[in-house]
């Protein structure tokens, strides 16, 4: 399994060709877009994150270009969630 990270800094729908070559099962990419992860996603909605409310801001995406991968996001401990909200 081929596990990527990459901090793409925006226009990842630019750079789908250097993803692509790569062909990660898995891709975890820095200032994406959510428009630009859920494009490039295969199986469905990528998990996506920012901080600012605007959807269309930078944030991290995690998604997949294997069909057959499911991501699904894990229920944080409450310890974790405490510490995120500050």
């Amino acid at each position: 399994m081929r596990i990527m990270t990459w901090n793409c800094r925006d226009n990842l729908s630019h750079k789908r060709h250097l993803l692509e070559n790569v062909a990660p099962h898995i891709a975890i990419i820095q200032e994406c877009s959510k428009g630009d992860a859920t494009s490039l996603n295969k199986s469905g909605e990528p998990i996506w994150q920012a901080k600012q409310i605007d959807p269309n801001y930078k944030g991290l995406g995690i998604l997949t270009l294997d069909p057959k991968i499911s991501i699904e996001p894990a229920t944080l401990p409450s310890e974790w969630l405490a510490l995120i909200k500050r």
